[in-house]
């Protein structure tokens, strides 16, 4: 089990910087800045990626910003009506916890997206492309150190 926990959190980590800016400093960002790891010669030549390989990422990728877009905004509408509930006199008591339960439930909404990206990647790359990635990560952020 805690082995486990460890996996999940360097996966996590491993997404949050990936798709964060902090990625490999080989890897070419896109046109809104993210870096996508699978652009970059290193990590294609090491992962011995195809280029169909790479156009799935890149379709992963997109679903999963445009998940996270969407989840970002129910979160900001929900917590914009939590205001207004909160403003209003009396207070709009069950207003605020329904808009409570949807901001929650986008934030869950939008881990199981970042979930979702990873187990498709791992499921792309197979085990041991996918343990070669997560080697390289660890490198890349021994360096960075």
């Amino acid at each position: 089990m805690g082995r486990r926990i460890v996996s999940l959190a360097l996966c996590l980590a491993w997404l949050a910087a990936a798709f964060y800016g902090a990625g490999p400093a080989e890897a070419k960002g896109g046109p809104d800045g993210m870096r996508k790891w699978w652009n970059s010669p290193r990590m294609v030549a090491e992962l011995r990626l195809t280029p169909a390989e790479k156009g799935r990422l890149d379709e992963l990728f997109i679903k999963f910003q445009q998940d996270t877009i969407k989840y970002r905004a129910e979160a900001s509408q929900a917590r914009l009506e939590i205001e207004a509930a909160f403003d209003q006199e009396p207070l709009a008591e069950a207003r605020a916890l329904d808009a409570f339960k949807r901001v929650e439930q986008a934030k869950t909404a939008r881990g199981r997206a970042a979930h979702a990206f990873m187990l498709e990647v791992r499921r792309l790359l197979g085990r041991d492309r996918y343990q070669r990635l997560k080697e390289m990560f660890e490198e890349f952020k021994a360096q960075a150190r």
